[in-house]
């Protein structure tokens, strides 16, 4: 048996003991890794979905564009054919 200095008897650790904290400890260093390794999954998650929705806002926009350009050219044929905007 182990004293300490004050006289008290130090708790010495069995093998058995040890290999209860290392089996413990274990676990614990799996458990957090799998957190890890989850919250990585959805902060990838969430940035390629992220990426999907700025992609569709942009083919969105250049939809709207598009359609403006369009609109604005018909209604430049139409003033044309009607005689709008000609100078006499």
């Amino acid at each position: 048996m182990h004293f300490l200095k004050n006289g008290h008897p130090a708790h010495v650790f069995t093998t058995e003991d040890r290999r209860k904290a290392a089996a413990t400890t274990n676990q614990i260093r799996r458990e957090r890794a799998e957190i890890v390794a989850l919250e990585l999954e959805n902060r990838l998650c969430d940035e390629r979905v992220a990426r999907i929705e700025a992609r569709r806002a942009r083919k969105r926009e250049q939809a709207r564009r598009r359609r403006e350009a369009q609109r604005l050219a018909r209604q430049t044929e139409v003033w044309m054919e009607l005689g709008y905007g000609a100078r006499f």
